[in-house]
């Protein structure tokens, strides 16, 4: 029993009434301990964030939400971790010492390692700019933006005149989604710090997802002049945005190609180019990249989609149709690949399929007559 009805002496009289058992009042006492240690590591932070994977070919289908370049690489990297051969005070060479190891921790994608190295180190050195900005780069990688872009401001008021923070905070807000402040920051900071690759390539990035496709061609490419070593993702974009724009043809093929050349695995490219070769009428070349796709995309639905696509409209009907089943059964509420089986059908003259799927391309569509109509627009792109 959890209450007793008990008689008790108080002073001259008694009272009786009903109390707690022994029993019960340990459990509560144990249960209030228990939500006060939860309560505590809560708000300290105890837990770490849950790493969180992205795919260059989420990326790609998606095209928006994350800058181009890796935004941990051009945070940690964008501030110099020594001050030359100079000797530095104690003080400074050990806050220096755990930047370091902190920035491999983050680099090597240790997460719950650097999230406990991050909180020891931010109360050791709470206002060392370096350290916050490696912290905001660990934010960032685990998908906190609120938290990265706390460090990063913290940072600036430490050093107005470091151009790690400029660059953690424009590349906190592309992650974030608010693209109009990232340009913002990066427009007004390009005339503190001309010429800045970083800063160069988030307002291509911004421009890009903010639609503005000839301020994003011309970002783009005076990034590449820049930085001609650069990865294969910038390349990629540039023959996007060419491509989306209706600009020259070769122009959009060689940068795909250069894509390519850098990364031969880039998932993106492989997808893009591949579509873009057979809508041109070289189907032969475009055929050959669907080998590449499928691997390294690990058959991914979109990616047998495309190669569905590419095979339809090469003209191999018996090659396209099992691709764009299975592209289907990965994702059947695609209306996209739908439309694709319709065109399929329509060509082999089976006109029931035909039908039927095109009936399913809309009703995946539930009434978003934009989609619907991008839908639409592709189908008639692509129908013989």
């Amino acid at each position: 029993m959890f209450f007793r009805n008990m008689k008790v002496s108080a002073g001259e009289g008694s009272v009786r009434g009903f109390f707690l058992s022994r029993g019960l009042f340990f459990l509560l006492l144990l249960f209030a301990v228990a939500l006060g240690f939860v309560l505590a590591a809560l708000l300290r932070g105890f837990y770490p964030q849950r790493d969180i994977q992205r795919s260059s070919a989420t990326a790609f289908v998606n095209a928006s939400g994350v800058a181009s370049e890796s935004v941990l690489t051009s945070v940690a990297s964008a501030s110099a971790l020594a001050s030359g051969t100079d000797a530095l005070p104690p003080a400074r060479e050990e806050a220096a010492s755990v930047t370091r190891q902190l920035q491999s921790l983050v680099q090597l994608g240790r997460h719950y390692e650097a999230n406990a190295a991050i909180r020891e180190a931010l109360i050791k050195f709470p206002d060392d700019p370096e350290i916050l900005i490696v912290a905001a780069a660990f934010f960032q990688a685990v998908n906190n933006p609120l938290a990265a872009e706390k460090m990063l401001l913290k940072a600036l008021a430490a050093d107005r005149n470091r151009q790690g923070v400029i660059h953690g905070l424009v590349n906190t807000y592309i992650q974030a989604g608010l693209w109009s402040l990232a340009e913002n920051i990066a427009q007004g900071s390009l005339q503190k710090f001309p010429a800045d690759p970083v800063l160069v390539l988030a307002l291509a990035d911004c421009a890009r997802l903010l639609a503005n496709l000839p301020e994003a061609i011309l970002r783009y490419q005076e990034y590449l002049r820049l930085v001609p070593n650069a990865s294969a993702d910038s390349h990629f974009y540039l023959a996007q945005c060419l491509r989306l724009s209706g600009s020259e043809n070769e122009m959009t093929l060689y940068h795909y190609r250069k894509a390519l050349q850098i990364q031969a695995s880039h998932v993106p490219t492989l997808n893009d180019y591949s579509l873009q070769l057979a809508s041109s009428g070289d189907f032969v070349e475009a055929v050959k990249l669907i080998p590449a796709l499928l691997e390294h995309s690990r058959e991914a639905a979109f990616a047998l989609d495309t190669a569905g696509l590419v095979n339809l409209l090469a003209k191999q009907l018996d090659t396209a149709e099992p691709l764009l089943l299975k592209a289907q059964a990965g994702e059947p509420g695609n209306p996209n690949i739908a439309a694709h089986l319709s065109i399929l059908y329509s060509q082999t003259g089976d006109q029931v399929k035909a039908e039927e799927w095109a009936k399913q391309a809309e009703a995946c569509c539930r009434g978003d007559q934009v989609l619907l109509k991008g839908v639409m627009d592709e189908y008639k792109t692509y129908r013989p």
